[in-house]
């Protein structure tokens, strides 16, 4: 078999690069919880980062500057929806949408808020999410895992858009109605069609981010376009078969 021709392979099924970036942020991050020095040499800065200290242009992806919740919600989405996109993509396209959705994001957040300190890997997992949902719209993943991801996917991108809105309170609102939404809709409408209603949704939203000036919204649309190219090489694949 050509290794490029099915997407699902079983070569694919390898979960080794989303547990390799996890922990290897999961190093970092803690590292530099427990010493504010590294936490302030990680951290995006722009004045410091055009004065030499290019490393900065990676390494806000590694550490989480808003303490341990912003720690462990990117780390279940690494986990969670990495495994899964990675089951759909393979590891190449998976690592190339993690990186320069999260790396390209902190460029775009740099030059829209030249004064922000901040970092995260949030925008790297907004990638994957992109990813995730257009192949999953193309051949819905009914798997346990799918439906969790799914789920982390739609709360991420409306809870995220609700708080550049409208705040914390709108926030928590509409992410807790976006969870029982999704887990109602895969019931009721089935697999498929929450499946699109997700890309939608996510797609909506990463437009909107992005015109808020918000990286999520750039790693969602990054994400997107990944997903797409990945479906488009399957289809060619298929159809050389």
């Amino acid at each position: 078999m050509n290794s490029g021709t099915d997407a699902r392979s079983a070569d694919r099924h390898s979960a080794v690069p989303t547990f390799v970036v996890a922990s290897i942020t999961t190093v970092v991050s803690v590292v530099a919880f427990l010493d504010s020095s590294v936490m302030d040499l990680l951290v995006r800065n722009r004045p410091l980062l055009e004065s030499g200290q290019w490393w900065r242009a990676v390494t806000p992806v590694l550490v989480q500057p808003d303490g341990w919740g912003q720690f462990a919600f990117n780390l279940l989405g690494t986990v969670l929806v990495g495994i899964a996109a990675q089951r759909r993509v393979g590891p190449a396209t998976w690592l190339c949408a993690y990186a320069i959705g999260g790396v390209g994001s902190v460029a775009i957040y740099s030059v829209w808020h030249p004064a922000d300190t901040g970092g995260g890997s949030s925008a790297a997992v907004a990638a994957l999410i992109g990813v995730l949902v257009v192949t999953c719209a193309v051949e819905p993943d009914h798997s346990p895992l799918g439906g969790c991801a799914q789920v982390y996917a739609m709360f991420f991108a409306v809870y995220l858009t609700a708080l550049d809105i409208g705040g914390v309170g709108a926030s928590v609102v509409a992410g807790n109605a976006s969870i029982v939404a999704t887990v109602v809709a895969r019931r009721g409408l089935g697999v498929e069609r929450t499946s699109f209603v997700v890309l939608s949704m996510v797609a909506l939203t990463g437009i909107t981010m992005t015109v808020l000036r918000d990286d999520h919204g750039t790693g969602i649309l990054i994400g997107l376009a990944f997903g797409i190219l990945a479906e488009i090489r399957r289809r060619r694949s298929t159809s050389e078969r």
